[in-house]
């Protein structure tokens, strides 16, 4: 072995905290910490000479562990001290204690004999790498699971996975999904699992990161050696929550990514080597900005990126073709429930108790039914259904008031029994036994209650959003938040985050519960965003109730049977990833907005009846649709046909977006920059032309971003000089 190579052992033996010595020419590597001493002696054969074994029986007079090695190659020695220092079985057995503990809190609040199993829901993923080879799909043959740890076995080199998601749509059960199944694979790998929702208070991820590492290797080893072996790849992190650290939302702006740089420096200055880092977050624009794509490129030479975006699952996703029967059977309205808590009760309750459910007995009711009823058994608590609901309806108006979800439970059981004497007092007098409960162990009783839930820092919270937003729901469908408070104060106080919760959790309710929402939020004046207006008039009334919405981008959203025919309905607003079923528009409907990346079942584009002297704003762009609704759009003969030689010039100026100079490129642009950069042509020519690169397989959209393609890129070359 050459000095270099014994370097690089040395290297390696010293990041572990051993120290070297040479011994009639012999390496010798020894580690003393506290009360153990150990040496390693080299050995260049295998079979180790006189002179080694000599060696090893001095050190053995000294009180050390000995053996003696004799590596092939570099990698060797560091897999053998990965799996002498990490103990990999200790810490994944550990990692799956906490995946277990994740599991029962998903069961809580279904019945008794419920299973928990991940859902596989419909997603679209694009996988690039720097020199802008692309693949993108949208595919659900194998799961989101399958497609990160195929990424994760596969690539060469770093690799980033951002996993993007609406709210409820599963981004921490992929995330404990992801864990659990490195931590059941063979290779020589230990998960770093960081849950930022439990780091709140941490605003800086470089202190977060840290933390955890000292968390959850104490003691082991230092934070250098955990950092090298994320970069050698022995320690994948999956960072659940992401969008936790961002103080606002940046949905809409992407300049705000200057304000969260420095978590995705630390990020990146771990992309290097062999690493894996596995991102959940809400959707937000950091990911899909040029800028954040440009700070990879200047600090990254070579990387790979999967982007999973996942999409709402299905009702098929979650209940067999029998249930589905049963449903439609009892006339149950299937078709509005997209809430994964009610999926799950539906999925779990007996087929006897299924068939019981109808309009009048909804859903909602066996749900609420089924945990209320629990919590009269398991705690012995005898008050009816309704008495709890009052009591746990008033803890979500204090919880409104002071914008909290969750607090200390000291807290939440004063208040519990502070502003619920009356009922607590007839409790107690009621109790036909000795000794009575006292207020204070009435109140910790109601403060274990099922709809309730342990979170971070150990506050208490609600159980999930649904049962949170419905208690919302309830307060303003009652009248209780205008009994307690006016307009203005409410106005103030209800934030458009609980709001949204409210609406999302009332879409499975009655008509007549819908209407009684959506009116007290209108009468109170909210200066809430267009987009939230837009959903509390589609999901509550199942039309749109503006005159007009405008400036805003509508992603996520299933909608049914509505019509968009109003002329000056949208103006700048684009429709991503969404899915419409049975609706009708009219072109005139929309100035300057249109659909990206959506699905268009059976939609109908009204024809035009008469002359209006108006240019058609509309656009389609990158959707799929079962009637060629898009062609309809760009086929219309009342508006004059781009010349074939100017299609080209516009694809080429598309495709030019995506080029810098001196021959280098950029392997991703959104589609509204390269609409503002191509400004003196019409939405409509951008968006037809865009729309062809498309079918050409020339880039490929995924929402407002758009990916150049490996022949895009031969493609513009080709023609560029021409």
């Amino acid at each position: 072995m050459n000095n270099m190579q014994y370097e690089d052992l040395e290297r390696v033996y010293k990041l572990y905290g051993y120290e070297s010595r040479e011994i009639n020419g012999v390496h010798v590597y020894e580690y003393k910490h506290g009360r153990y001493f150990g040496a390693d002696i080299y050995s260049q054969d295998s079979k180790p000479s006189q002179k080694i074994i000599e060696i090893e029986k001095m050190y053995k007079k000294q009180g050390f562990a000995t053996s003696i090695k004799s590596y092939r190659s570099l990698s060797e020695l560091e897999v053998d001290l990965f799996r002498s220092f990490f103990h990999a079985d200790s810490f994944k057995f550990q990692l799956r204690r906490r995946y277990e503990n994740f599991v029962n809190r998903q069961l809580n609040g279904l019945p008794d004999n419920a299973k928990y199993e991940y859902i596989n829901a419909p997603y679209q993923s694009v996988l690039y790498e720097n020199d802008g080879i692309i693949q993108g799909e949208q595919e659900y043959e194998i799961s989101p699971i399958d497609k990160v740890i195929d990424a994760y076995n596969n690539c060469a080199g770093p690799l980033l996975t951002i996993i993007e998601a609406a709210a409820g749509y599963g981004k921490t059960c992929t995330a404990y999904e992801i864990v659990n199944r490195l931590c059941l694979s063979d290779t020589d790998c230990i998960p770093l699992y960081i849950e930022l929702s439990r780091n709140r208070e941490a605003r800086i991820f470089k202190h977060v990161l840290q933390n955890e590492i000292e968390l959850q290797f104490q003691n082991v080893v230092t934070s250098e050696v955990v950092r090298h072996q994320i970069i050698e790849g022995r320690i994948p992190i999956v960072i659940d929550g992401f969008d936790e650290l961002l103080s606002k939302d940046f949905s809409t702006d992407s300049t705000e990514l200057r304000d969260v740089e420095s978590m995705l420096n630390t990020i990146l200055d771990l992309l290097v080597g062999n690493s894996r880092i596995i991102i959940t977050s809400r959707k937000t624009a950091i990911f899909s900005s040029e800028e954040f794509n440009s700070l990879i490129d200047n600090k990254i030479h070579q990387y790979h990126i999967l982007r999973l975006t996942l999409s709402e699952p299905k009702i098929s996703n979650w209940l067999d073709s029998s249930r589905i029967q049963i449903i439609n059977a009892h006339n149950i309205p299937i078709d509005s429930i997209s809430n994964p808590v009610l999926l799950a009760y539906l999925r779990n309750i007996s087929i006897p108790e299924l068939k019981e459910i109808n309009r009048e007995n909804t859903i909602v009711d066996k749900y609420l039914s089924l945990l209320l009823e629990r919590e009269q058994v398991r705690q012995n608590l005898r008050m009816t259904n309704e008495t709890q609901l009052r009591i746990f309806k008033k803890l979500v108006r204090f919880m409104c008031e002071f914008n909290i979800k969750a607090d200390e439970k000291s807290i939440i059981k004063e208040l519990i029994q502070e502003y619920n004497t009356e009922i607590l007092t007839k409790y107690i007098d009621d109790y036909p036994e000795y000794p009575k409960p006292t207020y204070s162990e009435l109140a910790d009783t109601l403060s274990n209650h099922v709809l309730l839930d342990r979170k971070a820092n150990e506050n208490i919270g609600f159980i999930n959003d649904f049962v949170f937003g419905t208690l919302i729901g309830m307060n303003f469908e009652d009248g209780k938040f205008i009994e307690h408070y006016n307009t203005t104060e409410i106005a103030k106080m209800i934030t458009e985050d609980f709001a949204n919760l409210a609406v999302t959790a009332y879409r499975i309710q009655s008509a007549e519960k819908k209407n009684k929402l959506w009116k007290e939020l209108t009468n109170i004046p909210f200066k809430f965003s267009q987009n939230f207006l837009f959903q509390k008039d589609i999901y509550l009334c199942g039309k749109p109730c503006e005159n007009n919405y405008k400036n805003t981008m509508i992603t996520d959203m299933v909608i049914d049977s509505v019509s968009f025919t109003q002329l000056g309905l949208f103006t700048n607003v684009v429709f991503s990833n969404c899915i419409f079923n049975n609706c009708k528009f009219n072109r005139f409907s929309f100035s300057d907005s249109g659909f990206v990346n959506c699905t268009l079942n059976d939609c109908i584009l009204e024809p035009i009846t008469e002359e209006i002297e108006q240019d058609v704003t509309m656009y389609i762009i990158s959707c799929n649709s079962n009637n060629d609704i898009d062609s309809e759009l760009y086929n219309d003969n009342t508006v004059e046909e781009t010349e074939q030689e100017i299609e080209m010039n516009i694809e080429m100026q598309i495709l030019q977006c995506f080029f810098k100079s001196h021959g280098h490129f950029s392997v991703m642009r959104r589609v509204t920059s390269i609409r503002e950069s191509l400004c003196s042509y019409s939405r409509k020519e951008i968006s037809k032309a865009i729309e062809k690169l498309r079918n050409s397989k020339l880039i490929v959209v995924n929402g407002d971003v758009c990916y150049i393609q490996r022949e895009g890129i031969a493609y513009f070359n080709k023609n560029f000089q021409k």
